[in-house]
């Protein structure tokens, strides 16, 4: 129903306006203004923009579900709100003055799990401004994903720390996590959780024109994120102000538990960085942002995640300013953590992630060894993210080729048997950086390539495979071809008839004989 009536009556004007919907609810207003009359004139009558007005509005909605659908996806809402306002000012400058009150609100973010209920709100406005007494949700706590580290926490203060191996997106090549629980290991109970709902609440004054505004937000056991591979809730209280087109967010956060696992794979995505020819790219509109914030992770903060589990602990303060880097000071740790990489577990003896400027660039001051071995040998992680130095260590001090082994294989090398497996773990231990010993492990081997390299698709072998050759002549070249991650392999001998044509024979999981014939053009 839409409805709208007019009526002129002693010397004054009143209009009616009357909306009604199943979803819409229930909207009325009405609005009163004098009339003015032209001497001398029966029929001209005239609104001034200088005539006062009096009214009143009044609208109910009983259902806001379709507020949340038309917003996002991802986000449901529901409850109801009501608004009552007088109208004031005259009709060349109206005003509204009321209230907004709201119950049984709820909100909901499917993608994180995350569930706000029972909300209240209670606000006054004028024409200037939105003045929020009070926003309060309630927020239920979902069961925590079963896994065994939010089960069983190992919390002992005097055991040795480890590091993530991942930070800010960009993987370091290395086994950096501590020993595993031993059968002697007390268990200290299970996740220590507050009982009851989370609880956010807000207060603070917004201007209607965007302008400026101040918002105070208070959080208690709040659910961040609710999902198998993301499970967070967070305690702390901080401020939203807007002045000149800048939102600084202050606040200081502490997780009370929380947990990151390894994602489920879904369909790949491209890149933030990642251009497309033709395509204008967004336009990025909206407030320039300050940032000064601390974030604790608490006492109850673990991952699993690409080999390594463990708890998190540390604190970082985040400070950015308009146009410039997020950057970052504090330090994160990750105790009684182990990390399962080829079979193997390291012990992190000293870990450290250090932050004191860009946030996608800490310091790196690991030590991983293996250790209960007669020869403990491992990694050690310096510099930072960017730009790690890793080299690999031991007690007592043995050759690069001999640490590797004892890290890879648990015994020295036996002769070039060796070579894929201590090839691999190469790979995975020392990364794009490991040429220089990657170059001594050849010349100890006595081989002339000793590398890691991918497959085409459509092959007898796909994926990754290591490769170890030697030249017999300047014609002839032998190679064996190892998949890392299955019992195949391929003896491969290359013989160069002409600069033009080679002839290739294969024996073991692929049998063929191929002649080659090269062409090359600019």
């Amino acid at each position: 129903t839409l409805q709208l009536a007019a009526y002129a009556a002693d010397g004054r004007l009143r209009g009616e306006l009357k909306a009604q919907g199943k979803r819409l609810g229930v909207a009325n207003a009405s609005v009163t203004t004098p009339l003015n009359r032209s001497p001398g004139s029966i029929m001209n009558w005239t609104v001034l923009p200088s005539a006062a007005l009096t009214g009143q509005v009044s609208v109910n909605l009983d259902d806001i579900s379709w507020i949340g659908s038309a917003i996002n996806n991802n986000v449901r809402s529901g409850g109801r709100l009501a608004l009552l306002a007088e109208v004031v000012g005259t009709v060349g400058t109206p005003r509204l003055k009321g209230q907004i009150r709201g119950d049984n609100l709820a909100l909901a973010l499917l993608d994180q799990g995350v569930q706000l209920e029972q909300g209240t709100l209670a606000a006054r406005f004028d024409q200037e401004s939105l003045h929020m007494d009070i926003l309060d949700f309630t927020a239920p706590h979902q069961p925590p994903p079963s896994d065994r580290l939010l089960k069983n926490p190992q919390l002992p203060a005097d055991r040795p720390s480890g590091i993530m191996s991942l930070i800010g997106g960009q993987g370091i090549p290395g086994f950096m996590a501590s020993h595993p629980p031993s059968p002697s290991d007390s268990l200290l109970g299970t996740l220590k959780l507050p009982e009851g709902p989370g609880r956010l609440q807000a207060s603070g004054t917004m201007n209607l024109m965007g302008e400026h505004g101040n918002l105070k937000i208070t959080a208690s056991h709040l659910p961040l994120a609710q999902r198998p591979d993301r499970w967070i809730i967070a305690s702390g209280s901080g401020r939203a102000s807007l002045e000149k087109n800048v939102l600084t967010l202050e606040g200081d956060l502490v997780a009370d538990a929380g947990l990151i696992a390894q994602p489920v794979v879904g369909r790949p995505q491209m890149a933030d960085d990642v251009t497309v020819m033709g395509r204008k790219p967004p336009d990025r509109k909206g407030p320039r942002i300050d940032v000064d914030a601390t974030l604790d992770l608490g006492e109850q903060f673990y991952i699993r995640a690409s080999g390594l589990e463990g708890r998190l602990a540390g604190q970082l303060r985040m400070r950015g300013e308009p146009g410039q880097q997020l950057r970052a000071i504090g330090t994160i740790i990750a105790r009684n953590a182990n990390f399962e990489a080829y079979g193997q577990r390291l012990t992190v003896e000293r870990g450290i992630v250090n932050f004191q400027g860009p946030i996608d660039d800490p310091g790196l001051n690991v030590l991983a060894l293996r250790k209960g071995l007669s020869v403990e040998a491992g990694v050690e992680v310096t510099g930072s993210v960017r730009r790690p130095r890793i080299r690999l260590v031991s007690t007592p001090l043995v050759s690069d080729l001999e640490k590797l082994s004892w890290i890879a294989l648990g015994r020295p090398p036996d002769g070039r048997t060796d070579a894929s497996l201590l090839l691999a773990a190469a790979g995975a231990i020392l990364g794009g950086q490991s040429g220089g010993i990657k170059d001594k492990i050849g010349q100890a081997l006595g081989v002339d390539e000793l590398s890691i390299r991918q497959t085409g698709v459509g092959g007898a072998l796909t994926g990754q495979i290591g490769v170890v050759g030697k030249r017999l002549s300047d014609r002839a070249f032998i190679s064996y071809e190892q998949y890392l991650t299955a019992a195949a392999g391929v003896t491969k001998l290359s013989y160069t008839l002409t600069p033009k044509i080679t002839v290739v024979t294969r024996a073991g999981i692929d049998n063929a004989i191929d002649v080659l014939y090269t062409l090359r053009f600019d």
